[in-house]
């Protein structure tokens, strides 16, 4: 059965970068640009559903962490 993609509003995304310190729950790279300037191949890095919504995660805090964009997709793929 496939669940209603949902998304996080900007607040909670404000409020988990701010409590995961800007830090990649997957790698530990800091995703604040500010430290690390842009990349040449810069996607967003923000934060992502720790359950995925399409498996019937919901977008509370207590499911969202930092994930930069790379280790984002590769969990997608092991949840796929």
């Amino acid at each position: 059965m496939r669940h209603k993609r949902t998304e996080f509003t900007e607040n909670q995304k404000a409020e988990i970068f701010s409590r995961d310190r800007a830090t990649c729950a997957f790698s530990g790279i800091s995703l604040w640009f500010l430290d690390v300037g842009l990349r040449s191949n810069w996607q967003v890095d923000w934060v992502d559903h720790i359950l995925p919504s399409a498996s019937g995660g919901d977008s509370s805090l207590e499911n969202g962490i930092c994930a930069s964009n790379l280790f984002n997709a590769k969990k997608t793929r092991q949840f796929c």
